[in-house]
């Protein structure tokens, strides 16, 4: 989870790692403020591993499934996920100082069925 992050055009921002806690999640982004909705964008990826992997995976799961979104509030992801995920911040903008502030709130986890 991560309360009211700035972060600046061109910033790139890794979360820590989180066990799976089922097989199947909705990620929720709440977008609180943007220094213009038009030309700044935030792209969310999930980055996933097993506990034995070491280091960072270089492909990030988006590669799969898109979970990138601006103002979209939640994304579900099902069966992708391995033991251990993060999430990967970018921003983009057209200026140095174009930022984003937004809260990434807990994951709701469920199995499938």
């Amino acid at each position: 989870m991560f309360e009211a992050q700035y972060l600046f055009s061109g910033g790139t921002v890794l979360g820590p790692w989180m066990s799976r806690q089922a097989d199947n999640m909705i990620m929720h982004l709440d977008l609180v403020k943007s220094s213009s909705t038009a030309s700044t964008d935030l792209k969310v990826e999930i980055i996933t591993k097993n506990s034995e992997t070491a280091g960072d995976p270089t492909t990030p799961l988006t590669d799969k499934i898109d979970t990138s979104f601006e103002a979209v509030t939640s994304k579900e992801i099902k069966g992708e996920v391995l033991e251990l995920l993060r999430y990967k911040f970018t921003a983009s903008g057209t200026a140095d100082d174009d930022y984003v502030l937004f809260r990434m709130l807990p994951i709701t986890w469920f199995d499938t069925v």
